[in-house]
């Protein structure tokens, strides 16, 4: 019995310590703030090494985004243009430590047929590194969409973070 109650411990606490992978896009509105959430994707041991030569390269599928808003989530997958670019690319072109808190990464992001290269902070969190980047829909040759005749504006610029398991 006590074998089985340690096993049981052993899991759960594994489970409420272990974070999913996944992309959030952040984003505004003249009315209100959105957030649509990508976590299905993995490497297939779920952690990403970190190492010069190993470095992450993450395909994500536009339509696995999700706004938790049917609506939003269609928007946003139109505005990306999912049906001509069903993925987006998160591609570490280095990754480097600053200081026993901070890594640095460039990283480059392919959305549409658009390329971007942009410099971002990491910092490390329970077995995990997370960024932080802003980027813009007009970065990518898209606009911003609008509701409602023009009522509804969403902000051009979104952040864009980044939770990768580290091994």
């Amino acid at each position: 019995m006590k074998k089985n109650f340690i096993f049981i411990l052993f899991f759960a606490v594994k489970i409420l310590f272990s974070q999913a992978n996944k992309v959030v896009v952040n984003g505004k509105t003249n009315v209100n703030t959105f957030k649509c959430i990508n976590e299905k994707f993995n490497s297939a041991s779920n952690s990403y090494s970190f190492k010069k030569n190993q470095l992450p390269y993450l395909q994500l599928e536009v339509e696995n985004f999700d706004c938790k808003n049917k609506i939003m989530t269609n928007d946003l997958r139109k505005t990306l243009k999912a049906d001509q670019y069903p993925k987006m690319f998160v591609k570490f072109i280095s990754f480097k430590k600053i200081s026993e808190q901070q890594y640095q990464a460039t990283i480059e992001v392919k959305l549409t047929d658009k390329t971007r290269v942009y410099t971002t902070s990491f910092y490390p969190s329970q077995n995990t590194f997370v960024g932080r980047e802003y980027v813009r829909f007009s970065d990518f040759g898209l606009k911003a969409p609008t509701k409602m005749g023009g009522m509804i504006v969403v902000e051009d610029q979104l952040n864009l973070v980044l939770t990768l398991n580290n091994y």
